[in-house]
């Protein structure tokens, strides 16, 4: 109770926490910076689905383009946006 009272982690789709960003300010400081590296630090949800998903929509954002190709015979997850780039039929 004592974890969760100081804003521990209670699930492993944490969203805004103490913990996590206590990692984010130290990821910064001690690989980020000291390496002057221009970065954006990105949580995926936790399953493959999200991992592929996630591209897809910032590729989209980014670039505009009407098409996504995609490797046959792959599963790429169940959510809407990775279904449509599996070659599987069902």
């Amino acid at each position: 109770m004592d974890y969760l009272s100081r804003d521990g982690v209670v699930h492993s789709l944490d969203l805004a926490t103490t913990a996590k960003r206590k990692f984010i300010e130290t990821f910064r400081d001690l690989v980020l910076a000291p390496r002057r590296l221009r970065y954006k630090l990105q949580f995926t949800g936790p399953t493959g689905a999200n991992a592929v998903e996630a591209p897809i929509k910032l590729a989209r954002q980014v670039t505009k383009p009407t098409n996504v190709i995609a490797f046959t015979h792959g599963y790429h997850g169940h959510s809407l946006g990775a279904l449509a780039a599996t070659a599987a039929r069902k």
